[in-house]
């Protein structure tokens, strides 16, 4: 994130081991009560993508974990969702 650029990537799905190096860590690695700021939305399927899309998650937003089992629950704003484990792994976040 040292250029400020924002990411919504479809096709090659960045590694955890280069989330690590870049700062970064996917939502499906917090725990609950921490916030993150939501880098980027990287996955090699279409559908999940427009799904991520659709409930609301955007580069740029910020969310606070408030489950992580048996699904993720996030707070992004006023609102509330419901993601699993899959979804959780695409979405890559900065602490």
């Amino acid at each position: 994130m040292s250029n400020g650029s924002i990411t919504i990537r479809l096709g090659a799905v960045m590694t955890s081991t280069v989330a690590q190096i870049r700062g970064q860590t996917c939502v499906a690695d917090l725990k609950p009560g921490e916030t993150a700021q939501i880098i980027s939305l990287e996955t090699s399927n279409q559908t999940v993508l427009r799904k991520i899309m659709a409930l609301g998650v955007f580069p740029g937003s910020s969310l606070r974990v408030l489950r992580c089992f048996p699904v993720f629950v996030l707070e992004i704003g006023y609102t509330r969702i419901a993601i699993d484990r899959e979804i959780a792994s695409n979405i890559y976040v900065h602490r």
